[in-house]
């Protein structure tokens, strides 16, 4: 007797009684695009970019005209939101433009204007994160101009600000501002000059003697910036010495060329390449592998700039009288070619060591 039972229905079978449905029926139909659908696919797209695009624009067009009205200006920065930095920005930006905007670095009542808010705030002695922002912007930027008036309030944000870093940057602005204001000489000056080569700070120092350098390069500077030179170009802090040298060879003076000599020497570089400290965990498994890179990255630093010393030097004395220097180049080219791959001195320094070394034997 049979047994068989009915066999259960196929999928096709419950969804078409027909049969299977092939494969190409389940897709959905293919319909002529709507509107809405053209619109999510092109046109959306297309003003987003074109948004983007416009605000792009804007802002650059912002940059490139900017409101350059004192008053309004410094109201910006005033205020307390976070406006100011943009406005900040976008002076900065329109300040170090080369060879734009004439009138905006000459305009007096702009640089009177944010000197004032500059003396305001250090007086004020804000240490917030914000302000600190606020004083170091407004020091650099006073620097970038080419009328000397906000020079008194540099002058007492480096004597007294509260903020280490702002000092250092009100120092640093008052030698870009003697690269644009010729015979930048002041009373004042010379006795800040004075009192930061003498500073127990040796950063102070340091800067200071960079100062000295641009601010004596002037014909008729005063002498107490050379004879501060001189004297910083003996003191114990390296960099605040080797900042003197370079600062007597722009002017010509021989006393730059002992140090001169140090800052060509490796074995003499060792000391100040040493005093660097590594940045990171001192832990970490490279942190060794990174110290040795940025000491190396220093020594190079220190060569480039001894070499740009001897150049300076050449440009206002003879040859003749520098063949202590001549020998100083011979014994870093030998040095040099002893190092190992990891430490060698840059080809570029090299081939400018060699072309000096030409010019002096000339």
């Amino acid at each position: 007797m049979s047994t068989n039972l009915p066999s259960e229905p196929s999928q096709g079978d419950r969804t078409n009684p027909e049969g299977p449905i092939a494969a190409d029926d389940l897709l959905p139909p293919v319909e002529p695009p709507n509107a809405k659908f053209i619109i999510q696919l092109f046109v959306t797209p297309m003003v987003i970019v074109a948004s983007v695009v416009g605000i792009w624009l804007l802002l650059q067009w912002l940059a490139n005209s900017g409101d350059t009205d004192p008053d309004k200006i410094v109201a910006a920065l005033r205020s307390s939101n976070q406006a100011r930095f943009q406005q900040a920005a976008e002076l900065s930006h329109m300040l170090q433009a080369e060879g734009r905007y004439p009138e905006l670095k000459t305009n007096r009542e702009l640089v009177k204007k944010l000197a004032e808010l500059l003396l305001q705030q250090v007086d004020e002695k804000r240490e917030g994160e914000g302000d600190v922002t606020m004083r170091t912007f407004l020091t650099r930027s006073l620097g970038e101009f080419h009328v000397d008036d906000g020079l008194p309030a540099l002058i007492a944000t480096a004597e007294r600000d509260q903020q280490r870093g702002v000092r250092r940057d009100a120092i640093n602005a008052i030698a870009v501002l003697a690269t644009n204001v010729p015979d930048l000489d002041r009373p004042e000056l010379v006795e800040l000059m004075r009192d930061l080569a003498d500073s127990d700070d040796e950063l102070f120092r340091s800067e200071a003697a960079f100062a000295l350098g641009v601010l004596a390069e002037s014909p008729s500077a005063s002498t107490d910036y050379r004879d501060l030179l001189a004297l910083l170009a003996e003191d114990f802090y390296p960099d605040a010495r080797y900042n003197a040298g370079v600062g007597l060879a722009r002017c010509g003076d021989l006393r730059a060329v002992p140090v001169l000599q140090e800052m060509l020497d490796l074995n003499a570089l060792v000391a100040s390449v040493d005093s660097e400290k590594g940045v990171g965990d001192p832990n970490s498994s490279n942190y060794e592998q990174l110290l040795a890179r940025l000491k190396t990255q220093k020594r190079n630093v220190l060569i480039k700039n001894g070499l740009r010393g001897v150049e300076l030097l050449l440009e206002k004395q003879e040859p003749k009288d520098l063949q202590e220097l001549e020998v100083a180049i011979e014994k870093l080219l030998n040095e040099a070619a002893k190092l190992e791959e990891a430490e060698q001195v840059p080809e570029s320094l090299i081939k400018r060591a060699k072309k000096l070394r030409t010019k002096l034997a000339g």
